[in-house]
């Protein structure tokens, strides 16, 4: 039988991203249970512990039968795992930044806007110049709404495929850190929207209906004192400053690094994402920096105090088990036969 350590082991990409997504869930979960006012849909809870009893499963099921796995199913295995955990990260981030959002602090609108003032940024202006062609406002607008969690994806799959694993667990790590900075700080500072306060009718002809403003009956519903009955599918992101979705760009264009080609995309998709978020987000600019920041803190930390600690091999079998079988090592094992 296999012991808890080795079960623990296989937890891919790592026990304690497990442990911080079903603890997170739990807090939420909990929040819900106190308050009478906020209520969920019933099918989230189920939703919710889906991923963890399907990631235990595989990791059962990996334990006995590791020998089964070759380099590709093993890839396969890695990636289901990591979706399974990201899954559920993100939808209990959604409900935790509703939850936040009920506490009572006054609008930060008047004060965001002032930081913007101080340091020159006119976000009008910076709007509309981003929005005067066709084609970059539909680049951007595909950037903030499509591009961003399919971004994180392909970055995730592309660190699989290349059992890097210390990268998957870095993507995790800057998920799950600058979410909880961004979600705790926002929920001392929620804002209506900059497009809700600086827009005027010429801005607005060139967007469509709702950018930067999606957010707001969620956002005034949580504030109020009515029932709510929260439907997860639906959930609107709240967190104003900081911007977490300037850290989802940031993190996108970070874990990217290594190689010239996936570098020069991810570069591209994060820089887009950062650039339409004071729009499509309904940012101030403030929000966008202090964005930034709290991802640079998140790399520091990660760089200096957790990187050094993990193992960079891939759970399972050797490490050398699941070498990708290049052209050129099948070639040159080809000539050595001959």
């Amino acid at each position: 039988m296999p012991s808890l350590r080795k079960i623990r082991g296989l937890a891919f990409p790592h026990a304690f991203l497990w442990l911080a997504v079903l603890a997170l869930f739990l807090v939420n979960a909990l929040w819900l249970a106190i308050n009478p006012r906020i209520s969920i849909a019933a099918s989230w809870y189920g939703v919710s512990l889906l991923p963890v009893l399907l990631g235990f499963g595989m990791v059962v099921f990996r334990a006995y039968r590791s020998e089964s796995y070759d380099w590709f199913l093993h890839r396969l295995w890695c990636l289901l795992m990591t979706l399974l955990v990201t899954a559920m990260l993100m939808k209990n981030l959604q409900v935790s930044n509703h939850l936040l959002m009920t506490i009572p602090f006054p609008l930060a609108d008047a004060m965001l806007l002032s930081w913007d003032r101080a340091i020159g940024f006119d976000w009008l202006a910076y709007a509309k110049a981003m929005t005067e062609f066709p084609l970059l406002t539909k680049i951007l607008f595909l950037a903030y709404n499509s591009m961003t969690i399919q971004g994180l994806i392909v970055m995730i799959a592309i660190a699989v495929w290349l059992d890097r694993r210390k990268r998957v667990i870095e993507i995790g790590f800057l998920l799950v850190a600058t979410a909880f900075v961004c979600m705790t700080i926002a929920s001392a500072f929620p804002a209506r929207a900059a497009m809700d306060l600086l827009a005027d009718p010429e801005l607005l002809s060139r967007l469509s209906i709702g950018s930067g403003v999606y957010h707001l009956d969620q956002l005034f519903a949580l504030r109020g004192t009515e029932a709510i009955v929260m439907q997860p599918e639906t959930l609107e992101g709240l967190a104003t400053f900081p911007s977490y979705h300037t850290c989802l760009g940031l993190i996108i264009l970070w874990c990217s690094r290594g190689h010239w080609l996936t570098g020069t995309i991810g570069a591209a998709v994060g820089g887009t994402i950062v650039a339409a978020t004071p729009i499509y987000g309904g940012h101030y600019v403030v929000d966008v920096i202090a964005g930034g920041l709290v991802m640079l803190a998140a790399i520091l930390l990660w760089r200096r105090c957790i990187e050094p600690k993990l193992s960079p091999y891939m759970p399972g079998l050797l490490a050398e088990d699941f070498a990708f079988p290049s052209w050129l090592s099948w070639r040159r094992a080809k000539l050595a036969k001959s």
